[in-house]
């Protein structure tokens, strides 16, 4: 029988347990007087549900944070003119996910600076396996993200911010690693820097940054 509360702050309806109706005034009812076997909700209530409009249990549903992990690298490297991607020093995080199920969401923001006319890219990876890559096309480096800054000319007084998020499915409760990598790509001496304005500048063109590489696990 269904539970009803009239204008007069009484209760009405309740026969569950042998309680007359009408005879639990507003303010005389004891705390736990109607237990939950006594709501005829639908579903099965514990720990994991609640008990929604409709009259139902139902469990809270997807798109829980389960853990956040995150690395920030305050150091500086570098990647000179290269024919292949290498590990940036320092930008990778480890996480073990709590079910296969789960998504992982890859944030990252590098500090980048260069030599004059210096252009690069990088990408993801977990563990050793490229993700989030552009398709291959012929005379094209597959990667994440470019790390050129195509706005101005480079060189001197120049950083630029490259930043980028990923929303992986491991489908695994494994240990994991994200990480970074980076490459120069003209096949000339030039070079591109991670946190640190270009080498040579001076006075107040000299500037040290941070970057970071944070993972986040959403329960599905």
């Amino acid at each position: 029988m269904a539970i009803a509360i009239n204008g007069s702050g009484t209760i009405t309806g309740v026969s569950a347990g042998g309680i007359p109706d009408n005879t639990i005034d507003n303010g005389t009812m004891a705390d736990d007087a109607v237990g939950i076997a006594e709501l005829s909700a639908s579903g099965t209530a514990s720990s994991s549900t609640f008990l929604r409009g409709d009259n139902s249990w139902a469990s809270a549903g997807g798109g829980k944070v389960l853990q956040v992990v995150s690395t920030t690298k305050t150091d500086t490297t570098s990647v000179a003119s290269s024919s292949s991607f290498s590990d940036i020093s320092g930008m990778s995080v480890a996480i073990t996910p709590s079910a296969t199920s789960s998504k992982i969401l890859i944030r990252y923001y590098l500090q980048i600076s260069g030599t004059t006319n210096m252009y690069g890219a990088m990408k993801i990876l977990r563990d050793s396996t490229d993700i989030c890559i552009g398709d291959a096309i012929s005379g094209y480096t597959r990667a994440t993200a470019m790390i050129t800054d195509t706005t101005a000319a480079h060189g001197a007084y120049k950083m630029w911010t490259v930043a980028n998020e990923f929303l992986d499915s491991p489908s695994s409760t494994s240990a994991i690693t994200y990480k970074l990598q980076w490459r120069e790509t003209t096949g000339s001496s030039r070079t591109a820097w991670l946190n640190k304005t270009p080498a040579g500048d001076n006075g107040d063109s000299n500037i040290s940054t941070a970057s970071t590489i944070t993972v986040t696990e959403v329960g599905a």
